[in-house]
């Protein structure tokens, strides 16, 4: 069981990333819509649209770099600056090799593209993925978002419960690498299962205040692109699908997204604080909620 958890642990990035990821069928990768009303933030022109397969590379990328300064990474991925190449490829393998398991009608991925030039030279299309939004949608009782912990892991995503990871993660690692993934080289398990244990009680209290809502699993750009006014956008495409749907928004904010999340309106539900082993101190969560029905 032990086991099962620890692997699951490494695990939350996979396969909520995946299971919210849009296929390609019937989603090209032409298909890339503007955010309405514009297409310009800080003068930078973009594209918002569904993120697809052939972004894996990019989202990996954002989020590995985007959460590297975080407390809780650093806390649970203590050895990954031992291992980097080891920490990167493994991250990308099991978010490609889940692509089979994606369900949009449960979780949505949006992503922001940018024309970045320096591309031209890789032979590869200019368009280049630099921000990234995870959202859950449905009713946390009786979907199978239900049976993910949206809390556990290190960089804010959801964990499936060992109960939903057994079957994936029966198979091992795998890969095209010499990497043993399956041996976690970069992860501190103990911390790993402390912390997970300490967050499923808050993701309980959670969803046992609100019914149906939508749930940012997921806000990153990449630290070459802050400032841009990303954040805000990814935030206010949920803020909106939320009002269409009558239900609040709802996440989990770290101390370095607080600030963004209360200046679009969010309020504070709980706040979670959780005591580091090894006498390192605290992690600083807070609970918040956007109201779409009060405007």
């Amino acid at each position: 069981m032990e086991r099962n958890l620890s692997k699951a642990l490494l695990a939350t990035l996979l396969l909520v990333v995946n299971l919210a990821f849009a296929t390609n069928r019937g989603i090209a990768d032409q298909q890339q819509i503007p955010l309405d009303p514009s297409s310009l933030i800080s003068g930078v022109p973009y594209i918002f649209r569904d993120a697809v397969a052939s972004d894996i590379n990019d989202v990996a990328t954002v989020v590995i770099d985007a959460f590297a300064p975080a407390p809780h990474t650093q806390y649970v991925y203590q050895f990954r600056d031992r291992y980097p190449e080891y920490h990167r490829e493994c991250m990308r393998q099991a978010m490609e090799r889940q692509f089979a398991q994606m369900d949009p009608s449960e979780a949505v991925v949006k992503v922001i593209a940018v024309d970045d030039p320096d591309r031209a030279v890789e032979g590869e299309s200019t368009s280049r993925v630099v921000s990234l939004g995870i959202w859950n949608l449905g009713t946390p009782n009786n979907t199978r978002v239900a049976r993910m912990n949206t809390l556990g892991n290190p960089f804010g995503l959801g964990l499936p419960l060992a109960e939903e990871t057994s079957k994936f993660l029966a198979a091992g690692s795998g890969g095209k690498s010499d990497f043993n993934c399956s041996a976690h080289l970069d992860l501190n398990m103990t911390r790993a299962l402390d912390v997970q244990e300490k967050l499923d009680r808050a993701k309980a209290y959670l969803d046992s205040v609100y019914g149906r809502y939508v749930y940012l699993n997921l806000l990153a750009t990449h630290p070459d692109w802050d400032g841009n006014g990303f954040g805000a956008a990814q935030c206010e495409w949920g803020m909106k699908l939320a009002r269409e749907r009558a239900q609040n928004v709802t996440l989990i904010a770290t101390p370095a997204g607080f600030p963004l999340y209360r200046s679009l309106g969010f309020g504070d539900v709980k706040n979670v604080t959780i005591d580091m082993l090894d006498g390192l101190g605290t992690l600083w969560y807070e609970v918040m909620s956007y109201d779409s029905l009060a405007e």
